[in-house]
C-alpha cells in the first residue's frame, strides 16, 4: 500500500495537466506500483534474505553432520494402511 501512496503522489504531481483520462492515469498508476513492488521485493530477497537463508542451510546441515557423527540415526518410518477398499 505505501508504494501505490508513493505513486499516487507522484504520477499525481507529475502528470495531472497531462492526464485526462481517467483509465490512462489508473493504468499508469498500477504499471508504476507493481514494477517499483517487484523489484523492492527482489532487492530485499537478494540482499537481505539471503543471508538468513544461507544461516539456515549451514546450521542443518552442520546438525545433520554432527548427529551422524554421535551415532544417532536418522531412520524414515512409513507406514502403509492395509485393508481392503
Amino acid at each position: 500500500m505505501l508504494i501505490f501512496d508513493l505513486t499516487d503522489h507522484f504520477v499525481k504531481q507529475v502528470f495531472v495537466a497531462k492526464l485526462h483520462d481517467h483509465f490512462v492515469f489508473m493504468l499508469l498508476r498500477f504499471v508504476l506500483a507493481a514494477g517499483a513492488s517487484v523489484g523492492i521485493a527482489y532487492l530485499s530477497r537478494w540482499h537481505f534474505e539471503e543471508i538468513f537463508l544461507k544461516l539456515k542451510s549451514e546450521t542443518k546441515t552442520k546438525s545433520f553432520f554432527s548427529s551422524m557423527r554421535s551415532g544417532s540415526s536418522h531412520q524414515i518410518e512409513l507406514s502403509v494402511p492395509t485393508g481392503s477398499v
